[in-house]
């Protein structure tokens, strides 16, 4: 899990992007587990090679 570091902060409870979710902040779920996965995929494929997102 990551987790944003922060030294002056306790670590915030609740979900994201919204209030209602759909990933919670402090708890392994599956789609933590798939954002992960996706992300790790756009970067090493993607973002790295610095092909164009369109953007």
């Amino acid at each position: 899990m990551v987790i944003d570091l922060r030294y002056e902060a306790e670590p915030e409870y609740g979900k994201f992007p919204f209030a209602w979710g759909p990933m919670s902040l402090l708890r392994d779920t599956r789609v933590n587990w798939f954002s992960k996965k996706s992300f790790s995929w756009i970067y090493w494929n993607i973002l790295l090679p610095g092909r164009d997102i369109g953007l």
